[in-house]
């Protein structure tokens, strides 16, 4: 998936969900292995911009994530991560 290819909007998403990923991972609460990195952004891309709703898209992204086989081991809280997705996105 190239920037071209991507509307503003996903754009926009896509600079939010990897702070998020950064963040979660900075703070020790996924661990991602390095290649599957752009797999997963775009795996969570996907949820995110499918999403009816505001409150739906942080829900369908956490599931993603949790249920990704693009991450290695997740130690948050489904709450912890809500609210860095919430954070990042702006939900």
């Amino acid at each position: 998936m190239s920037d071209d290819e991507l509307s503003p909007y996903e754009r926009h998403l896509l600079g939010a969900l990897d702070d998020a990923l950064n963040r979660l991972a900075s703070e020790e609460l996924v661990e991602i292995v390095p290649e599957h990195r752009a797999a997963l952004l775009a795996e969570l891309l996907g949820a995110a911009a499918n999403a009816e709703t505001p409150r739906r898209m942080i829900k369908k992204t956490v599931r993603t994530l949790v249920s990704s086989e693009h991450v290695e081991e997740i130690y948050a809280t489904d709450d912890q991560l809500r609210d860095i997705l919430t954070a990042a996105i702006g939900g």
